[in-house]
């Protein structure tokens, strides 16, 4: 058996069945690891199974058409099977991933990058059985203290000691594995080596085109049954289900529009359907040359967008609340500044109408009070970047020492309003929001109800 598996993959294999044994060995987990397995062995995702595996065989029965892949690489076919290709099904997000290409860079750079090598010297020369037995859990149990001290400043020590171990550790198999590879390099340069080598980065680059379609595929399936809610007509759903193929092809991120759309407008008819694509295609005309806005009016939305981006703060699409209000907005990601159950955190806002932006918004929430010192200077340096993209200006003085000592305050820059508010949490809950804004705009919901100013 040695001959065929190495003493690492040995000793994965004990481990893998010890902790089998033990998970069936409890009532609740057996319970629990049934359920996953029902789960995973829905039709749906049979089906997809089946489609990859068939795919796989493919780019498989090619590689062997030109000599790249034989039997004596079945094995690791297997491994990278299991490991790369099926898992890839479940670790990725495939709605967001299939939105850009970012996860497929990342891929193709991984399999670039000199870890790769470094990971095959590794995998190659093995500790002897005993040895992979005890080390295994070891690498396990340390990677879990690793991951689990991340970010909290309580365990702070305790991380560094872990990290350090972790390095220690990587340090010493490096050395061992450099050498064995220097003392035996004559066997390592071979055919078979350099073809082990090669094959799982060549079947990664074969396999992500298939990934990348299936991603796309559940993105218009997911599309297609939220807008059947509303296309009651049959004939229509059809039609606008075939026009958005042929409109947005693999422009996932178009379709996502569409959807959005297609729920406010509620598209009864062929016409209504054509007419909320040719206006999605309008609005990404718009967005890829925006137009001039006057800065006594506010800001072209498309650019206030990326007024932080450099920050982390991204905003998502520029997009109507409502289809009866001229109300349009965009928000960012949410930015931890702290760790725990419900961390600190702060987001960007744009509030207008569809073609100017007129009102931009920090929104820092604090939760756990004793980080809230990290979340006021987070705050102040997004505040300042956002002054000096928005107003060109530096902010004020008075408005850095409201920030920094937690006080409401407002100023006119530019003949812009710049204010800082603050809202404590009800109920005795310990904790705050505080909006930081630049500019004014009052949502047409809001209309109904007096400024909070004018409320005796």
């Amino acid at each position: 058996m040695s001959d065929v598996f190495s003493t690492r993959e040995l000793a994965f294999g004990f481990w893998l069945c010890v902790a089998l044994s033990y998970v069936l060995s409890q009532s609740a987990f057996r319970n629990l690891l049934i359920g996953l397995i029902k789960h995973g062995l829905h039709k749906r995702l049979v089906k997809v199974y089946a489609i990859t595996f068939f795919y796989i065989a493919f780019i498989v029965f090619l590689l062997a058409q030109v000599g790249v892949w034989n039997l004596a690489h079945l094995k690791s076919t297997i491994i990278w099977g299991i490991s790369v290709g099926f898992l890839s099904l479940f670790k990725i997000n495939l709605h967001r991933k299939a939105e850009d290409f970012s996860y497929f860079k990342e891929v193709i750079a991984d399999n670039l990058k000199l870890i790769v090598v470094i990971e095959f010297l590794i995998s190659t020369y093995t500790l002897n059985l005993w040895a992979e037995l005890l080390l295994l859990p070891f690498v396990t149990v340390v990677t879990y203290l690793i991951e689990f001290t991340k970010g909290k400043t309580d365990l702070k020590l305790a991380h560094t000691v872990f990290t350090n171990i972790a390095a220690l550790l990587g340090a010493g198999i490096i050395i061992y594995v450099l050498w064995r590879l220097f003392s035996d390099f004559s066997s390592f340069i071979s055919t078979k080596t350099v073809a082990d080598f090669m094959l799982p980065p060549i079947l990664t680059f074969l396999f992500l085109p298939y990934l990348y379609g299936l991603a796309v595929y559940s993105i218009y399936e997911t599309t297609f049954s939220v807008i059947g809610i509303k296309i009651k007509d049959p004939k229509v759903r059809d039609y606008a289900h075939f026009a958005s193929i042929m409109a947005f092809g693999q422009n996932v991120k178009l379709l996502r529009r569409w959807q959005h759309d297609t729920l406010l407008l509620n598209p009864q008819s062929k016409s209504d359907v054509r007419h909320s694509i040719r206006d999605v295609f309008r609005r990404h005309e718009k967005e890829k040359n925006p137009p001039v806005i006057p800065f006594e009016e506010g800001w072209s939305p498309y650019l206030a967008k990326e007024f932080l981006a450099d920050h982390g703060l991204t905003s998502g699409e520029y997009q109507r609340t409502a289809l009866e209000l001229p109300d349009w907005y965009a928000s960012s990601n949410h930015i931890d500044l702290s760790a725990g159950g419900l961390p600190n955190h702060i987001s960007y806002t744009i509030d207008g109408d569809e073609d100017i932006a007129k009102q931009l918004q920090l929104t820092l929430n604090i939760n756990e009070c004793k980080h809230a010192d990290a979340g006021t200077e987070t705050l102040l340096r997004l505040a300042e970047a956002l002054c000096a993209k928005a107003l060109a200006r530096e902010m004020p003085l008075e408005l850095k020492s409201a920030i920094l000592r937690s006080k409401d305050a407002s100023q006119t820059v530019r003949d812009k309003n710049v204010s800082l508010e603050h809202e404590h949490f009800q109920g005795g809950v310990e904790g705050y929001t505080a909006y930081f804004k630049v500019g004014y705009y009052r949502p047409s919901y809001m209309n109904a109800y007096p400024e909070t100013s004018d409320l005796k």
